[in-house]
């Protein structure tokens, strides 16, 4: 019945699965949504993440405490697909740490980070997990990505630098990454403001490198409750964590910050928000 009803959902995705070769190469994805008072959206975001050209083996649902019924939405896909599976806190953990619950939880190779009001492009697995496929280098994968719901437009990223990573985040916080990448660096640290781009330069420092496709495959939802809005409120702050815990890194290429929080010898590269 589960089978009869992804193909009536969507026939040509479906389709596209069972007669789809996969290569020897090819390693397996999970996807870590974490989950509060997502009710009206988490449901369009964890089916993009199924009906992919590329299918994940494992999806996690990591909940925190909801007051609109976000468990019950939950539950509800997690009895329609047998790769959802659900983890449930009783209270609030902060995005970092429901990230690290499911890079303990999940077996898979790749571990995708997908925001719970997002919603992936159809062929984001295969395009994008083609890029750790082919360079057992690159810890972190991701795409340009589309904004959509209060505004609408393309943001197309720098082709990756490491010296431009350090002063902007140039690589989308849902990204996908290694486990080996992700086990080297210690997973998200919880006292970051900027978790995912904190992490990101951890990878780089590590010695992995990352890859872009150019091409928006990741669609972003903009709307009042964006944490990236709520956190950019904080970007002074944040910038200054990042700094103080990478000074090493910093110096290696040749960047230092004032006390008022301007960067020194930054990278020159074109703004792309």
């Amino acid at each position: 019945m589960r089978q009869l009803n992804r193909f009536l959902k969507h026939p040509m995705l479906y389709a596209r699965t069972l007669y789809r070769e996969r290569g020897s190469s090819e390693g397996s994805i999970a996807v870590i949504v974490p989950a509060k008072n997502r009710a009206a959206y988490l449901e369009d975001a964890v089916e993009s993440a199924i009906y992919q050209t590329r299918p994940p083996k494992e999806v996690y649902i990591i909940l925190e405490p909801s007051t609109d019924g976000t468990e019950l939405v939950a539950e509800s896909l997690a009895q329609q697909f047998g790769e959802v599976h659900c983890i449930v806190n009783e209270t609030d953990r902060g995005v970092a740490q429901l990230r690290n619950q499911g890079i303990g939880a999940a077996a898979s190779d790749y571990l995708m980070f997908l925001d719970s009001d997002d919603v992936l492009n159809p062929w984001y697995f295969e395009k994008v997990a083609a890029l750790l496929d082919q360079d057992a280098h690159v810890g972190v994968a991701y795409s340009d990505y589309l904004e959509f719901g209060e505004r609408s437009r393309v943001i197309s990223l720098p082709p990756f630098d490491p010296r431009i990573l350090l002063v902007d985040c140039i690589i989308m916080g849902c990204a996908m990454a290694r486990r080996r990448a992700l086990e080297d660096a210690g997973g998200y640290d919880p006292n970051q403001i900027f978790e995912d781009w904190e992490l990101w330069i951890r990878l780089i420092g590590k010695g992995w490198n990352a890859k872009g496709v150019r091409a928006p495959l990741y669609n972003y939802r903009v709307h009042s409750g964006t944490k990236d809005s709520l956190s950019n409120l904080r970007r002074v702050e944040g910038e200054h964590l990042i700094y103080m815990k990478h000074r090493g890194l910093y110096d290696k290429y040749g960047i230092s910050r004032t006390s008022d929080g301007k960067w020194v010898n930054p990278p020159s590269y074109t703004l792309f928000r």
